[in-house]
């Protein structure tokens, strides 16, 4: 059965590193496409791990990708989204790339012949287009889902109770690509290492979009506020994870909440008009699940007691979120962290950062942040002033690194996210 599948998809070896610029090929390995004969999901998930691999340690952007990886890569992201939580979801999760991740999603439904989803697919877009408040709306959960995309979410479960054919459909265009390349599974991380190295623009991206990260992190009003919120609270807790949201109960009205994971514990970002209030979480202690979906039945889930909001633990006005901001801006917080950080013996990924003191005044400026890194195995103490910067061992408090004023500016300019 895979004689013919071998025979016309011949594995291929990349000699040399691909010139940048020139069309990218698409590496699967053999299994993949052998078993795409009877599983066309096999295929599409490869793409998924090679396009991830591309944007992630290649640091390749979505023009540079062969338009064919790109094109599926969104649609599978579209069909995953819009079945787990809807077309809501789908648009709430894909955030900043909405635009480009419906364009791709279109023209591949269009290239491969998939009108059922397609006509979906445009409505979508056009409410989009007629609805851009509301689409910022979005949430994905009870309280934050527009009407009509619920009505394009029961037309896309009607047509989606069997994926395989749109899978297959999706999978009939890669094998077509132009670039693509099948390689011998033993070889095929080989060739991907080679080709993420053959972007020569990767250490300038990496260093360039790990500050634009630090600096959103700073900026925006929600993650800034939750950073401080955590940081107010007593006795002493640091940020370790930003969940999701959805609208709460909090004291008999529905608000947007965000689930926020701290080293003391699990507490609510309940969001306000112009403030952000950080809610005590109430846990109830439910009896064990079991394991296996097919031993749950409705007494399980009728005795299950969702999490609830509890007290109110501190605020954050806005006023305090934009001094903060401000504060980051003159200390040039955004690139002193990825200095202190990338400058490391071991460099350390940061993972969330709690904001536990700030000095407002003249040349005495100043930040404390606590920062949590390397997938939350590891604390850093961050200490941030006008004419340098420290990265501090926790608890220790030994000095792992030291930057300058001019450091940090050097740095700055050299990896200026406006040049991505």
């Amino acid at each position: 059965m895979f004689s013919a599948v071998s025979k016309l998809f011949k594995p291929k070896s990349l000699a040399a590193p691909v010139p940048f610029g020139g069309d990218l090929p698409i590496l699967i390995p053999q299994s993949a496409m052998m078993r795409a004969e009877e599983d066309p999901y096999a295929l599409v998930q490869a793409l998924i791990t090679y396009v991830n691999m591309l944007m992630g340690q290649g640091q390749f952007t979505r023009d540079e990708l062969p338009s064919t990886a790109i094109r599926a890569y969104h649609t599978d992201y579209y069909t995953a989204q819009v079945n787990n939580g809807g077309h809501s979801q789908f648009i709430r999760n894909a955030g900043a790339t909405l635009d480009v991740a419906v364009e791709d999603v279109l023209a591949e439904l269009t290239d491969i012949g998939a009108e059922a989803y397609l006509k979906i697919a445009r409505q979508m877009a056009d409410w989009i287009v007629r609805n851009p408040k509301e689409a910022s709306e979005q949430t994905g959960f009870t309280g934050g889902r527009a009407e009509a995309l619920d009505v394009l979410d029961s037309a896309f479960y009607a047509l989606n109770r069997e994926t395989t054919e749109l899978y297959k459909l999706v999978a009939a265009g890669l094998k077509a690509a132009p670039t693509l390349q099948v390689v011998e599974d033993e070889a095929w991380s080989v060739e991907m290492e080679t080709l993420c190295a053959s972007n020569p623009n990767a250490p300038f991206r990496t260093r360039a979009r790990a500050i634009a990260s630090h600096e959103f992190r700073l900026s925006d009003p929600m993650q800034l506020s939750i950073s401080l919120a955590v940081g107010k609270i007593t006795p002493d807790a640091v940020l370790v994870q930003l969940g999701n949201g959805a609208y709460y109960d909090v004291d008999g009205t529905q608000r947007m909440c965000f689930s926020v994971q701290t080293s003391g514990g699990r507490r609510w970002a309940v969001v306000l008009d112009g403030e952000l209030a950080l809610h005590d979480c109430i846990e109830h202690d439910n009896p064990p699940m079991p394991t296996a979906l097919s031993q749950i039945n409705m007494e399980h889930i009728n005795a299950f007691k969702a999490p609830e909001v509890g007290a109110e633990l501190v605020r954050v006005t806005r006023a305090e979120a934009e001094a903060i901001a401000a504060l980051s801006k003159a200390l040039l917080a955004p690139a002193a962290i990825d200095l202190l950080l990338s400058g490391l013996p071991q460099p350390a990924q940061l993972d969330a950062l709690t904001i536990t003191d700030s000095r407002m005044e003249g040349r005495k400026k100043a930040m404390l942040v606590m920062a949590v890194v390397n997938q939350g195995s590891e604390l850093r103490a961050l200490r941030l002033f006008k004419d340098h910067a420290e990265c501090l061992e926790i608890p220790s408090k030994t000095v792992l690194n030291k930057v300058s004023r001019a450091a940090i500016s050097d740095h700055a300019a050299k990896y200026n996210p406006r040049f991505l």
